[in-house]
Formats: structure tokens, sequence, C-alpha cells
């Protein structure tokens, strides 16, 4: 009876831990998606607000983003594995941080913004990591599917609220 009652517990005490990971890999998956989607949401609604349009280098930046993931990439992930955990959630938090005020380095200005999407870059290569360490705890879809949902959440927010654009970052 009593080894029952033991087990019975321990069944409890399994499904309770295993909601810890799960709501811990949504927030890293809706981060994921804020970070993903707001390079090409909250920047252009910001330099509207800011400026009144687009700029003409904006393409270019976009386009800078994406080869520095393609070619930085691995460099940034090989850099971790050999780095302290910490510094994973370090790149990652100060990146979402970056994106949420852009007004920090004053991306109205082409070179500011070529650094901010440098930083974001290479936030966005840290990122990568998760994408490893929730494969291993076998939460890698859940994650995924969170990202999809930071991303409408980040699109959302960023056209409902253009002249509160820190509110959607």
């Amino acid at each position: 009876s009593l080894k029952k009652a033991l087990n019975e517990h321990a069944d409890i005490v399994k499904k309770r831990v295993r909601f810890f990971p799960l709501v811990g890999w949504s927030l890293v998956g809706v981060a994921t998606g804020i970070k993903l989607t707001g390079v090409f949401t909250i920047l252009p609604q910001y330099l509207i607000h800011q400026t009144g349009s687009i700029p003409s280098w904006f393409g270019s930046l976009i386009a800078l983003n994406s080869l520095g993931v393609i070619f930085l990439q691995h460099w940034v992930l090989r850099f971790l594995d050999k780095s302290e955990k910490d510094l994973t959630l370090l790149f990652s938090a100060t990146a979402m941080i970056l994106l949420a005020v852009p007004a920090i380095l004053g991306v109205e200005s082409m070179w500011l913004a070529v650094l901010w999407i440098a930083l974001l870059t290479i936030g966005e290569c840290a990122l990568s990591r998760y994408d490893r360490i929730a494969k291993e705890d076998g939460y890698l879809f859940h994650k995924e599917v969170m990202v999809g949902l930071g991303s409408f959440f980040t699109v959302a927010l960023s056209r409902e609220l253009p002249d509160n654009i820190y509110l959607s970052g």
C-alpha cells in the first residue's frame, strides 16, 4: 500500500516537472519568434514613425542580416559550445533588448543601423543553440510552434501599435 502511494506520488511529481520545461520552452519559442520577425516588422515601423519613410538602405540591411546568419551561425554556435552556458542567455537577452528599443543605437542612421543589425544577427545565431537543447530535451516541435506564435504577436502588435512601437518590441 505504501509502495503504491509512493509510486502515485512519483507519477504526480513527474507530470508537474514536465510542465515546467513546457512553459520554459514556450517562452523561448515566443522570444525566438519575436526576434526572427522583429527585424522585418519593428524596424520598418520604427523608421516610418521616426523619419516618415523606410530608407533606401533598409533592404540591404535585411540582406546583411540573412548573410550574417548564414556565415556566422556555425562560428557563434561553436564559440557558445566552448563558453559558459549563461553566455547564450546573455547574447539572446541583449538582442531582445536591442530589438525592443531601436532608439538605443539610433537606427535612423545607416551606419548605426548596420551595427544594430550586426548585434541582432549574433543574437539570432545564439538563439539557434536553443534548438539543439530543445531537441535534446524533446521539446523542439513545441518550441517551433511557439516561434510561430511569437512571430504572429510581433506582426500583429507592430501593425496595431505603430505609434507605440516600443510596446510591440
